[in-house]
């Protein structure tokens, strides 16, 4: 849950009157200052964050920093969860907690103006496991183009049996390997001008992306609770990321009916045009209330969420079935290679900008180097291999 996905738009008319009558001037919107709510606990043992702050006018981006404040956790068997400020607007547990099946719990925290704001209570439930992730072919329109784009959707399938689990919210997390058509052997000095075999090669990285829009689904159309093919990730068949081997590490919230609502709304209102006819959404709040003011807006979402996750690994013989071998990152032309003595190494390192050494002379062959872009995949990407990382 985070800040990011609580984008609440203020004005959705102006792209439409803008060009019809005169452009809109943002400073003359009037700024209604609200207290924003990121909260999250789950099952998982680990420090847990909330974050406070103020809405932002609209001509920022981010939400102002709310310091300060005394920031708790009322737990159903009579125990508290407090926070404690590590940073401007961001507070933690002090410890590890999680959250405990059949529990209860609802956030409290006090502001130094006296102002006083609560949750509703949250009932935690066990978490469902997912079943699997599988991929298929699919062809999705991109946003720039308008034509239709061939490429491999992830899917996954899950299930509660006991059916007390019906609303879910899904993060990813997607590595890939990456290979440079060509390996680095050594490394060069540019203050003594000398070369040297290198004693970590630039030539397999590894780098991650991640969902940056929310995923929801629901199984209430399911007599047996289960969700099915449900599309977690798209990536397109020409993406060099597909080249070589893939993970995909999938997490799975089960969350309430209201925070189910809330973030359906917010769905609806960031993919929204913003034009006179669309859906007005007005103001999205959550379940976080001022007792003293009911009326307040307070936006955000206290969420209290069982996880489950689960990773899958896929190789290129996996994505090949449905699409050709992709590309690598750059264009890499062999005959770009540059062959030269060891003796030259040192005027092309210095003359020529981003070049790497292939290879020295000492195997009798004359020594070679190549760009940066086919030899070196560092400057991108890590050389490290993640401790998931399953070869």
């Amino acid at each position: 849950m985070r800040f990011k996905y609580i984008n609440i738009v203020y004005f959705l008319v102006v792209c439409f009157f803008s060009s019809c009558i005169k452009p809109f001037d943002y400073q003359n919107v009037e700024y209604e200052k609200s207290v924003v709510v990121d909260g999250l606990i789950t099952n998982e043992k680990k420090e847990h964050l909330v974050k406070l702050g103020y809405s932002s006018p609209i001509n920022l981006s981010d939400n102002i920093p709310l310091t300060g404040a005394s920031v708790w956790i009322d737990v159903s068997d009579g125990s508290t969860i407090s926070f404690f400020e590590v940073e401007p607007g961001n507070y933690k547990t002090a410890a590890d907690v999680a959250c405990i099946p059949g529990y209860s719990y609802t956030l409290n925290f006090n502001l130094p103006n006296g102002e006083t704001y609560k949750s509703t209570v949250e009932k935690f439930n066990a978490p469902i496991p997912i079943d699997s992730i599988y991929i298929r072919y699919a062809e999705l329109p991109t946003e720039t183009s308008g034509f239709n784009e061939p490429g491999i959707q992830f899917f996954i399938d899950s299930h509660d049996e006991s059916y007390n689990s019906k609303y879910f919210r899904y993060e990813w997390e997607a590595t890939y390997l990456i290979k440079t058509p060509l390996t680095s052997y050594y490394d060069f000095d540019f203050g003594t001008n000398t070369f040297f075999p290198r004693t970590t090669y630039v030539s397999t990285c590894y780098a991650s992306d991640y969902n940056s829009s929310l995923i929801i689904g629901n199984s209430l159309d399911n007599e047996f609770g289960r969700i099915a093919e449900l599309p977690i990730h798209f990536a397109s068949g020409e993406s060099y990321k597909l080249k070589h081997r893939y993970s995909l590490f999938v997490k799975q919230f089960s969350i309430s009916q209201e925070a189910f609502s809330f973030y359906k709304k917010i769905k609806e209102s960031n993919e929204s045009g913003g034009f006179l006819f669309d859906k007005q959404l007005g103001s999205i709040t959550g379940n976080i209330r001022n007792p003293k003011a009911p009326s307040e807006s307070v936006l955000g979402f206290f969420e209290v969420a069982s996880v489950s996750e689960t990773r899958r690994f896929f190789n290129h013989t996996d994505f090949n079935k449905f699409i050709a071998p992709p590309p690598f990152k750059f264009y890499c032309n062999f005959q770009e290679i540059i062959e030269t003595t060891d003796d030259s190494i040192s005027y092309y390192m210095n003359n020529y900008n981003s070049l790497r050494i292939v290879s020295t002379s000492s195997y009798g062959t004359p020594a070679q180097l190549w760009s940066r872009e086919c030899t070196d995949c560092s400057w991108y990407a890590s050389t490290i291999k993640p401790a998931f990382w399953i070869d």
